[in-house]
């Protein structure tokens, strides 16, 4: 291999590693605003609709 063909390849590796953290935060990010969501609905739920638990539906 050429020694420029070997930087590509490197230069290639390091974007798809960089790509993949970059893919993995944003999922993160969409998970934990989920939870946030679903939590905040709960403290809702308790706080003023004077609700212990959040009312589920059974599954069907």
């Amino acid at each position: 291999m050429a020694s420029d063909e070997i930087e590509n390849i490197s230069y290639l590796h390091d974007t798809m590693h960089e790509l993949d953290n970059t893919m993995t935060a944003y999922y993160n990010s969409i998970v934990n605003s989920s939870d946030e969501f679903a939590d905040s609905k709960i403290q809702f739920h308790s706080t003023h609709l004077h609700v212990d638990m959040p009312v589920t539906l059974p599954d069907d």
